[in-house]
């Protein structure tokens, strides 16, 4: 089979059908029953307390959960929480619909829990879901719902992969690549990617486009910073919760940019501001962890709110590359692909990966002192290939050095 980077639209058109074949063979259910009642009340402004928590009392499970989460210190009630009346008022409608459509979508998704990838990666995602919520509160008060359960989702077919892909996958995936490193290294060498899998998983599911365009645009460069509808602030959103590198690897061109920075470009949220965000989500953490501790691993908050803090995984600025009156773009064949490389500020040098379709998937900015054709391909997750034009590219770059 041809590589996901090789495949034209009507290809792609043709790999989804064949994905969502194979989900339902690996027993993924068109839409979870109950996911569907709940979806049906988040779409609805108006819904009140009472009826989800008439909807949660038909699953023992879920109840269990919301009264054990109820009675933690967090909530430091002087009496047991023994009513999932009271449990579902003390949580109140924000968080009601955030954790129970989280719940029953993540539950679902997650057909092999023992699994030790999927306990780790689901582990991260609710990190990645408390992390978006809170970040919503900042930009998007009212979409905080619905950040919570695309920053769950975002990674919801990298498991699935394992099932899917086996072997191939996996000798990816025990890398510990950053996230977008890991994406492309999928993207390349496989025939389908762990975003191909949660695309169709959310057309499978008839996810409300609020939701399923985040989550199958998470790795793509959101739009003009200023729109403010609400399918670009979740996209901004997603992409940025799915591109911190939760589990933090040496870098081998510079150093990313600081956390800050991406987070006042993509979100036009100050430093101050968004370390608060981290220190909130890592308590929400703390406290919602239990609710999907059957699907995930307990992770180490602190070492993961540092990685959070002090690095970022690989800055996708794919939207600067065709910005009107930026600096001329030069092509030239690295790892087998297109990549446009061109001059940003300073002696700072931006390289675009383009798919076969034209399509710009990845970029990363840098410096270009000390750095070579070889070094560039690494940093981006490309393999050498026979084609590669390294002289081209290493005379670009040492004439930008100088």
């Amino acid at each position: 089979m041809k590589p996901r980077s090789e495949l034209s639209a009507s290809e792609i058109s043709e790999l989804h059908e064949t994905l969502d074949r194979r989900l339902a063979g690996v027993g993924i259910a068109t839409q979870p029953e109950i996911a569907s009642q709940i979806l049906e009340l988040v779409s609805k402004p108006d819904s009140q307390i009472n009826e989800y928590a008439k909807v949660i009392r038909m699953d023992p499970a879920l109840t269990g959960r919301m009264l054990k989460l109820t009675n933690s210190a967090h909530f430091a009630q002087r009496t047991p929480v023994t009513s999932l009346d009271r449990a579902c008022a003390l949580l109140g409608i924000e968080k009601l619909k955030s954790f129970t459509l989280g719940f029953y979508l993540s539950r679902a998704a997650a057909t092999d829990p023992g699994e030790q990838l999927s306990r780790r990666v689901w582990g991260q995602s609710v990190f990645r879901a408390c992390l978006g919520a809170e970040l919503a509160r900042t930009i998007a008060p009212k979409l905080a719902t619905e950040a919570f359960v695309v920053g769950l989702m975002v990674d919801a077919g990298s498991p699935l992969m394992v099932k899917l892909c086996g072997a191939a996958f996996l000798s990816i995936a025990e890398k510990s690549l950053a996230p977008t490193k890991q994406f492309l290294s999928e993207f390349r060498g496989l025939a389908y990617t762990h975003v191909d899998v949660v695309t169709v998983l959310a057309r499978r599911w008839k996810l409300p486009e609020v939701l399923a365009h985040p989550i199958a645009w998470h790795h793509v460069q959101p739009g003009e910073a200023k729109r403010s509808d609400d399918l670009s602030q979740l996209q901004r959103i997603a992409y940025y919760v799915g591109a911190i590198d939760l589990e933090p690897t040496p870098r081998t061109v510079n150093e990313p940019p600081p956390l800050a920075q991406m987070g006042q470009r993509v979100l036009g949220i100050a430093g101050a501001e968004l370390s608060e965000s981290v220190r909130r989500a890592s308590a929400e953490y703390v406290t919602v962890r239990a609710l999907f501790s059957q699907i995930s691993e307990t992770v180490d908050i602190e070492g993961m709110a540092g990685a959070v803090h002090n690095q970022l995984a690989d800055l996708l600025d794919v939207s600067a590359s065709s910005v009107p009156g930026a600096e001329p773009r030069l092509a030239f064949r690295l790892g087998g692909m297109r990549v446009e490389l061109r001059r940003d500020q300073g002696a700072e040098v931006v390289a675009c990966v383009f798919d076969s379709t034209g399509q710009a998937i990845l970029s990363h900015r840098f410096h270009a002192t000390g750095v070579d054709a070889n070094g560039l391909r690494t940093a981006i997750g490309l393999d050498a290939d026979p084609d590669d034009q390294d002289l081209e590219v290493n005379s670009f770059l040492g004439s930008e050095a100088a």
